[in-house]
């Protein structure tokens, strides 16, 4: 994980199909290896996000001591540099080489060797004019939207580049065009966000408990975002309180036959221990009149009598050794209280579940990063994060974006503005087409599920 491969080149003259669609846009460029998973190493690529990584195809070398940042850097570094290249690269054919290296083609071949009409290539020098800082010619078609309606309609939206600062002030516009010219846009625009990673034809939401808990109302009678956060997280804390006052009846009494033997085992080692107790019940009352004393002396016969009497051993376990209480208590809390943050967990989830991410299924990973420490001295760092699958929900969201923003023409109001899925949700929620998560908790935990995690658990106990 981490290391920087430079690829040279592809082992054969024609590589098999695969391995040319994952490493063609890599061939003489340094790549990051980035996960592995079911020993697959996947390395950072400038379109596709992470591709898999075929040692067998290719040469390449491992270049020590280079650190190139982490994904999200990456992409955010890669989408400003194609940004600048669109200004700066006034030459056409300069222009579209570049683009091409970065993996970022605005015209395909088929366009590019398609006979223009007159009206076509009068309209591109219109376009060209526009995207050279002529914005007042959209006034010539009537406005923005039909100069865009036009240029869909005699087929040139790809011609446009959308990375062009001039195109800022109509980004939400431009965007509604090449979504109705293609649906599949929306992953272009995914590709652009800093969170979203795409892992074969899965897209994910790179998040963590903290950032999903702020999708949740923060009113007064709503649980706290920070709550829900710790919860998703795995890291929230129950305060000070009893989850049962009879260890005897809510746990003893709930453990299976071969369960009861690990604790009468140990019962029976404190008695003898103990070596006498107080008459407490009727039992020992009869044992005590038995022995001709105001007390009970225990052997091996009066221990094994104890502990067939439900009487008295619930004032043995309650009462008198405190050692196997407490055991017990330990016991019963932790099952009840996993089993009550479960079911919080599993309301939390069902509200993200198809407005955020498409499951729970989240993945764990690690990345190192530079960071200072108090002496102001920078040092690599292991970061842990997870990602959540949310193909379907990201297309929705930015679906849902461009449908309600596509007559906005404020800067600070645009997908590239915001630049993150999170960021999008967000103001989605602000402006009100969103609705803010909302979620109750029960206090009680299912009885059936604590007992099944007592008879599990005992074990580690006793």
């Amino acid at each position: 994980m981490g290391d920087v491969i430079y690829i040279k080149g592809f082992k054969n003259e024609v590589p098999e199909f695969f391995c040319w669609k994952h490493l063609k846009d890599l061939i003489g460029l340094p790549t990051k290896v980035f996960l592995m998973r079911n020993d697959t190493i996947y390395v950072t690529h400038p379109i596709l996000d992470v591709v898999p990584f075929n040692p067998e195809c290719v040469d390449y070398e491992v270049i020590q001591n280079v650190d190139l940042g982490y994904h999200r850097e990456l992409k955010q570094d890669q989408n400003t540099l194609i940004k600048l290249l669109g200004n700066i690269l006034k030459d056409e054919k300069t222009k579209q080489t570049a683009l091409k290296f970065l993996g970022k083609n605005d015209i395909t071949e088929s366009e590019e060797k398609t006979e223009l009409t007159k009206i076509q290539k009068n309209l591109l020098v219109f376009i060209e004019d526009f995207e050279d800082g002529d914005t007042e010619i959209a006034q010539t078609f009537g406005g923005i939207e039909k100069f865009l309606n036009l240029i869909k309609s005699e087929g040139l939206i790809s011609y446009i580049n959308p990375q062009n600062v001039v195109w800022d002030e109509f980004e939400n516009q431009l965007n509604y065009a090449f979504w109705e010219e293609d649906s599949s846009y929306i992953w272009k625009i995914a590709d652009t966000l800093s969170d979203v990673i795409k892992i074969g034809d899965e897209y994910y939401f790179d998040t963590s408990g903290e950032e999903l808990s702020t999708f949740f109302s923060k009113n007064r009678n709503d649980v706290s975002q920070e709550t829900i956060g710790e919860i998703i997280e795995g890291t929230y804390v129950f305060g000070s309180w009893e989850s049962t006052n009879d260890e005897y009846r809510d746990v003893y009494k709930e453990l299976t036959p071969e369960n009861k033997k690990l604790v009468d085992n140990r019962i029976r080692e404190e008695l003898k221990e103990k070596g006498a107790l107080d008459i407490n019940s009727k039992l020992l009352e009869k044992i005590g009149l038995e022995q001709d004393r105001g007390y009970v002396t225990l052997d091996d016969d009066i221990i094994s009598r104890i502990l067939e009497d439900d009487e008295t051993m619930k004032y043995v376990i309650n009462r008198e050794l405190d050692d196997v209480r407490n055991d017990l208590y330990s016991l019963h809390i932790n099952c009840y209280e996993g089993v009550l943050e479960e079911k919080w967990y599993k309301s939390i989830m069902l509200k993200l579940i198809g407005e955020v991410i498409d499951n729970e299924n989240f993945e764990e990973y690690s990345y190192k990063r530079n960071v200072y420490n108090r002496a102001g001295q920078s040092e690599l760092k292991t970061v842990y994060a997870r990602r959540y699958p949310a193909t379907k929900c990201i297309y929705d969201v930015i679906e849902n974006w461009i449908i309600n923003k596509k007559e906005n023409v404020w800067n600070d109001d645009t997908i590239s503005y915001h630049g993150s899925y999170y960021r999008l949700i967000q103001e989605q929620i602000r402006d009100g087409s969103r609705d803010e998560l909302r979620v109750y908790f029960d206090d009680y935990a299912d009885y059936r599920k604590v007992d099944s995690c007592v008879n599990e658990s005992v074990g580690d106990y006793f």
